[in-house]
């Protein structure tokens, strides 16, 4: 059962409510200001008068609601009444339900215009707290990576006080050094949804690069399991936004090995250190420069030319000096 509760952002002028009994104080006084008096000249008036004495009494009734409402009505703006939580019945269907999935994988970690893309989800989702949700609203947030993470186990309603907490939970959320299972990611949504208990149908955001790798199997294909996830989540009534993350055209290059090539490496003999270079991406990677790094100094540096979906081996000998 949902209740309707009020906070009052000005509660020190609660008792001023009691200024309402000034017009009906006024009205009783002035009853009482007058005496009776018979005079013969008067009669003939009486008798008119009260012909029209109920809608003499009805008009003074009504003028002394009025005052005493416009008393009522300024006190209460001066309280300044917010609704807390819950929703009127009747306005349950204009109320949202939100959920953000946050894909928090290494790729994640690549910084364009000098912020990671992973800060610049957790900021598109603050600007949707702020701008997009009204009291009443409901959120939910999921962290997705290798082992993908519900950061609720229920819908937290936007208020005040909620809003706080998401932010919060927000703040924590960090780069995960996995690659993203939207499978396993896609499923924790659709259970979480289920389980949810909620008639509002969600609307989920998913913050990601979309790195073709997590969504598609090698020949092109849709992933059976996202397939699966994606018809549950259709099943409850909600809808899914892709949010696609970082510049138009990256290089994918990643080093998925580094080897030493001498079992024993000692101060002045000479080693070698291979370093295998994937291009994950669909174009040729010209001009590609491998920097090799020691102690956060780059000691050498090559340019390869790498075809999609290729590997290669760059080679970089090196003479330590120093014991480190």
């Amino acid at each position: 059962m949902n209740l309707l509760a009020f906070s009052l952002i000005n509660a020190g002028f609660l008792p001023y409510f009691g200024l309402a009994s000034i017009p009906v104080i006024i009205y009783l006084i002035n009853r009482q200001r007058y005496r009776r008096v018979r005079w013969a000249a008067m009669e003939f008036l009486l008798r008119a008068m009260k012909k029209n004495r109920k809608r003499l009494r009805l008009e003074n009734l009504l003028l002394l609601i009025v005052r005493t409402l416009i008393v009522l009505l300024f006190i209460l703006g001066m309280l300044r009444p917010v609704l807390d939580t819950g929703a009127l019945p009747i306005a349950a269907g204009s109320a949202r339900a939100e959920l953000y999935v946050v894909d928090a994988s290494y790729s994640m970690g690549l910084e364009d215009g000098g912020r990671s893309l992973l800060d610049q989800a957790l900021d598109a989702i603050r600007r949707r707290l702020d701008k997009s949700l009204s009291p009443g609203d409901q959120v939910g947030l999921v962290v997705g990576g290798g082992f993908p993470e519900s950061m609720f186990r229920e819908p937290q309603t936007v208020s005040e006080q909620g809003i706080r907490v998401v932010q919060d939970t927000l703040d924590r959320v960090e780069l995960i050094y996995e690659q993203m299972d939207i499978n396993a990611t896609l499923s924790l949504v659709a259970s979480w949804i289920e389980q949810s208990g909620h008639d509002i149908p969600w609307e989920i955001h998913v913050f990601t690069d979309v790195q073709r790798r997590d969504w598609l199997t090698e020949d092109g294909a849709v992933e059976i399991g996202i397939r699966d996830a994606l018809t549950r989540i259709d099943q409850q009534g909600s809808k899914i936004v892709v949010h696609a993350l970082g510049p138009p055209r990256v290089r994918n290059a990643t080093v998925t090995a580094l080897d030493a090539l001498s079992t024993l490496i000692a101060i002045d003999m000479p080693t070698s250190f291979q370093a295998t270079v994937l291009n994950s991406g669909r174009e040729t990677l010209a001009g590609l420069e491998v920097e090799l790094s020691i102690d956060g100094e780059v000691q050498a540096s090559k340019t390869i030319n790498l075809e999609p979906n290729t590997s290669q081996i760059v080679a970089f000998p090196y003479v330590f000096r120093e014991v480190g």
